[in-house]
């Protein structure tokens, strides 16, 4: 069995993966963005040792620190130190080949904090770029925040973004974006400067949205997104805008949409549009560089207008050792606090993340050991037809170690029966053979601070079959215990099922256990978990945020029950933390928000892509867009309700009523 290294388990799988697929017409891969932190001098010995070249970042001209140089070759990466003359902390764009160098040597792990998507770029093809920092066009200010959301999807051409003026000559149409980052894998490059500059996708202005406005007595405006995603997106990628439903578009319409022609105030809008491609791969592995860089440039932007600004991100997964250490989470409380310093206000930026909606998905398993040699066995199904990646993660809370394997031991059985002992020496990975072929790969390495074990098993399903195929059915997976002492393990899927909107693709593999089958009272279904060990409902928190701080929140979901008027209690998918995933202080989401009309009337109603048509959305994404218009201090406002205990599920702050949503046809 060959141990190797590598820089992450989600990403050397996924980059395996990609290799041996079929192309079917898409543009071959040839970068990553790369998030890259520490001395300058460090990276170069390192990189230069490893044969391995960082290509092009882009600049940053509203960077707090005094610029630095990565220099190899003689192309130039500009970056933003973090605290000392000669360190780096920013994005830059490497060679996937170089990459993979990369991750065989120790010594270079450390430097690589997140990797984005694979996307193309052409070193020979040079033309004209605007940094994506520059808005370009300054929005006149407004007494209120600036209402932000980081999303995929945003129909910026929606009536419910426009501000029409009171004018009875002639009303003038107006939009209430100021700037909206549209990221791509598609991405322009400017060589021919002495620091070259590269940007993902483009910035569209107020101006340029108000252009394409002005074009719709013409054309619909799905005609006018076809055209324009035509222009920053292969031909492959998901394109949201153009069919009826858009995620980003109702979030962003409950945390600011409004009446055009309405007397409540409106508030202004910034927004980022995540590259399809990443959020395709729902193990939010790749998505995490791009929605760094996206909230970068909003509180650049609020910092230039000198705005308050309320970032809104209704995005999550599932899995991870949620102890607040997590590269994302840092990065942004760091980013915020860092932001309101400068701003000299404590509150003058905030973000809000959804705390996730995973309490039903059996998901996670929890072991709890007494003594050391015992074992137990939870499955892991593996779903027929999904041409996804499965991801099994496993750590044990609370108990570090150098290596995982001093704290358990584990063993999975194919559905076949084939038994593999998963013992990945610390920073490396072994694979997972089956009659000849690769079928999936053992990873140990750590993640905020604790060993892990993450197993990734190929899709069960390729077209043509071609590519890696793992078979399908039960995996079972026995893990035994090797301390003399009480001791918790934690198994957690990370989530692989298609994204809301997008074209049906992963099937969502679970876990399964015989104490996972008591009556739950409310659905009269044999699907509720009961005692230890098993499946679990708690610490299903989304892993993406853990630990806030006093400008970043967590929203729940919250619903009126049935036989209590006035009364209310989680919504049934909002997740629960356990002890070992609630927060520093406390237990649950910061707040719960109202996210379904009624018991009987789930969801709320929302925008649709297209000016004039509804949607029904509803999670903790909901709340989350609910608590971002209640933050930034535009109507209609909620009501708080008091007397309800904080928990594991329901926040101390407990918000209801409409806010953005609005009223429901008779239909509905």
């Amino acid at each position: 069995m060959s141990f190797t290294k590598f820089i992450d388990p989600y990403i050397d799988w996924s980059l395996e993966l990609a290799a041996v697929a079929p192309q079917h017409g898409r543009p071959v891969s040839t970068h990553a963005p790369v998030y890259l932190e520490g001395r300058q001098d460090k990276i170069n010995d390192a990189f230069v040792a490893a044969g391995a070249l960082v290509f092009l970042g882009p600049q940053n001209p509203h960077s707090d620190q005094s610029a630095t140089r990565l220099m190899r070759d003689g192309l130039v990466a500009q970056a933003s130190g973090p605290e000392e003359p000669n360190a780096i902390s920013d994005y830059y764009y490497m060679p996937l080949s170089d990459l993979a160098k990369l991750g065989v040597r120790t010594k270079t792990h450390r430097f690589v904090k997140a990797v984005g998507a694979p996307l193309y770029l052409d070193p020979n093809s040079a033309g004209p770029v605007s940094p994506v920092w520059d808005l370009g066009v300054s929005k006149p200010a407004s007494l209120g925040p600036i209402v932000a959301v980081i999303d995929e999807g945003i129909a910026y051409l929606n009536e419910r973004f426009q501000k029409v003026s009171s004018a009875p000559a002639a009303p003038a149409v107006t939009t209430r974006i100021m700037g909206l980052w549209q990221q791509s894998m598609k991405v322009g490059a400017d060589l021919s400067q002495p620091e070259p500059v590269v940007t993902s996708g483009r910035v569209l202005t107020a101006s340029d949205i108000e252009a394409d406005i002005a074009q719709l007595p013409s054309m619909t405006e799905q005609e006018l997104y076809r055209l324009r995603n035509d222009e920053i997106f292969f031909d492959h990628a998901h394109r949201s805008t153009e069919q009826g439903f858009s995620h980003g578009t109702a979030i962003l319409d409950l945390a600011a949409g409004a009446d055009p022609v309405g007397t409540e105030d409106q508030a202004d809008i910034l927004a980022v549009q995540l590259p399809p491609d990443a959020l395709e791969d729902t193990s939010g592995a790749h998505v995490q560089a791009y929605l760094l860089m996206g909230l970068d440039w909003l509180l650049s932007v609020a910092r230039d207008q000198q705005r308050a600004i309320v970032v809104n991100v209704s995005l999550g997964f599932p899995t991870g050792n949620k102890g607040g250490s997590g590269f994302l989470e840092q990065q942004v409380r760091s980013r915020i606090a860092a932001h309101n310093a400068a701003m000299d206000q404590d509150q003058a930026g905030q973000v809000v993340f959804a705390y996730g909606n995973s309490f039903l998905d059996r998901l996670a398993a929890q072991i709890d050991y007494r003594v050391a040699g015992f074992s137990e066995k939870v499955s892991w199904t593996v779903q027929p037809d999904d041409p996804t990646a499965s991801f099994l993660h496993i750590h044990v809370p609370n108990q570090d170690a150098d290596d995982i394997n001093e704290l358990i031991g584990v063993t999975i059985r194919s559905p076949d029966g084939t038994a593999f002992a998963i013992a990945p020496r610390r920073a490396g990975y072994s694979d997972l053979i089956l009659d000849g072929g690769l079928v999936g790969r053992a990873y140990q390495d750590r993640l905020e601070d604790l060993p892990r074990l993450v197993i990734a098993l190929a899709p069960s399903y390729g077209p043509d079959g071609a590519g890696l195929i793992a078979p399908f059915g039960d995996w079972s997976v026995e893990v035994t215990s090797r301390l003399a002492r009480k001791t918790q393990v934690v198994l957690q899927v990370q989530r692989d099922d298609t994204a809301a909107g997008f074209a049906q693709g992963g099937r969502q593999s679970y876990l399964d256990h015989p104490n996972a089958y008591f009556l739950e009272p409310e659905t009269q279904d044999y699907l509720l978990p009961f005692g230890q060990p098993g499946i679990t409902r708690f610490g299903t928190n989304s892993a993406m945020m853990t630990h806030v701080g006093d400008a970043c929140f967590l929203a729940g979901g919250l619903r009126p029950m049935m036989h209590a008027s006035g009364a209310f209690e989680p919504s049934f998918e909002s997740a629960g933390s356990d002890d070992w995933s609630s927060r520093e202080t406390d237990a649950g989401p910061t707040h719960s928000v109202q996210s379904e009309d009624s018991i009987h009337n789930g969801g709320v109603v929302a925008a649709g892509s297209f000016s004039g048509t509804t949607v029904l959305v509803d999670g903790t994404s909901v709340a989350t867009a609910k608590l971002t218009r209640e933050l930034s201090g535009y109507g209609p406002r909620m009501t708080p309700v008091l007397g309800l205990e904080a928990s594991s599920r329901l926040g101390q702050t407990v918000l209801a009523g409409a806010g953005g949503a609005r009223p429901r046809h008779p239909e509905n």
